[in-house]
């Protein structure tokens, strides 16, 4: 199982803002989403083509990749080449202690550091595909230059520049941004420690942001549930005695809806992680969902079905669906040419009310 660091640099923006953020997930169940899989998934690829371009030993994953994925990799791994000169210290997947700057126990893992004797260059790899992040004093990106600078400043006497480059192909976004060291000690000094401490002394201060999303805690914050308490107020009460809606009131739904259903999935989704690990709620239920089936190896499905004359292929880069390739050729045929390649994989959990 990885480590976790309670003051991980991917979660500053959240800790430097919500100090009290920290403590308030103490606690509560981690529930990895499928894009944070995907991601870590990709990442594997990016540190296995860098490795191999390096020239170094490795073994590719084992994960089944999409054509894009290949290509965001591979291109990840040519832009880093181009940054590599004689005497680099190139390090994939370096973890890095930032604590002397921040907290004791506070570290993280680097995707790539490149090292010369007066510069640190880090590349961090971004799979996400909605907002365009940026290396511009970026909290994460700042930490792990930190840690750089505090592993290896004994070993290069006279870095003096940081340069932290954020690569996210996915939306054709290469940031890169540069700080001298004593401009980083100096943030290290005015905010990082300072932040780290506050969140750390069970003393933090709750507020609400952009920040909140990929918070755990979100689910059980007051503070994040506030706006939307004082939302349902104001339109409980403005309701009339009509007895249908007015146009207002349908206004105000349709200007707040989806806010409010999306917070309603967060304590939902809270309660449902709780329920996982043993936490019982009160008229409530686990519900196992209904299993699906799944090919084991897709690239073994596709060799079988064309040395049986089967097309495998909906397109070029996409293996027919299991539904489509019995309606094709009838589920006993499947059974007999697949059937050793098939599993049955468990349904999402669901907390239902109890019967």
């Amino acid at each position: 199982m990885a480590e976790h660091s309670i003051l991980s640099a991917s979660a500053s923006h959240r800790w430097l803002n919500c100090t009290a953020s920290i403590k308030a997930c103490e606690g509560i169940p981690d529930n990895t989403s499928t894009d944070a899989q995907k991601g870590t998934e990709v990442h594997e690829l990016c540190a296995y083509k860098l490795a191999k371009k390096l020239g170094r030993e490795v073994t590719r994953p084992l994960y089944e990749y999409s054509a894009d994925d290949e290509r965001n990799a591979q291109g990840y791994s040519d832009f880093i080449g181009d940054l590599v000169t004689d005497g680099s210290a190139v390090m994939i997947e370096q973890k890095i202690d930032f604590s002397e700057y921040t907290a004791k126990g506070a570290f993280g893992t680097a995707d790539c550091i490149i090292i010369n004797d007066t510069n640190i260059n880090i590349v961090d790899y971004k799979n996400g595909v909605g907002v365009k992040v940026s290396a511009f004093k970026n909290p994460q990106m700042m930490l792990y230059a930190l840690g750089a600078y505090s592993t290896f400043r004994e070993v290069y006497e006279s870095i003096q520049t940081v340069t932290m480059t954020i690569y996210q192909p996915n939306v054709e976004n290469i940031s890169t941004y540069s700080v001298s060291i004593e401009e980083l000690l100096e943030a290290a000094e005015t905010l990082f420690k300072p932040k780290a401490e506050e969140a750390l002394s069970g003393n933090g201060v709750f507020v609400k942001g952009d920040w909140c999303r990929f918070c755990k805690a979100k689910g059980t914050c007051k503070k994040y549930g506030e706006e939307f308490m004082e939302i349902l107020k104001d339109f409980e009460s403005q309701l009339g005695d009509t007895t249908t809606l007015t146009e207002d009131e349908i206004l105000t739904i349709l200007r707040h809806g989806n806010e409010i259903v999306s917070w309603i999935k967060d304590v939902q989704e809270y309660a449902l992680n709780c329920a996982k690990v043993g936490k019982s709620w009160e008229g409530f239920e686990l519900k196992p969902g209904r299993s699906t089936r799944k090919f084991t190896d897709e690239k073994e499905v596709a060799k079988t079905l064309t040395a049986n004359g089967v097309e495998p292929y909906e397109n070029i880069h996409k293996l027919k669906t299991l539904t489509a390739i019995e309606k094709e050729l009838g589920k006993k045929k499947v059974e007999e040419l697949l059937g050793a390649l098939l599993i049955r994989v468990p349904g999402k959990e669901t907390l239902v009310p109890r019967d």
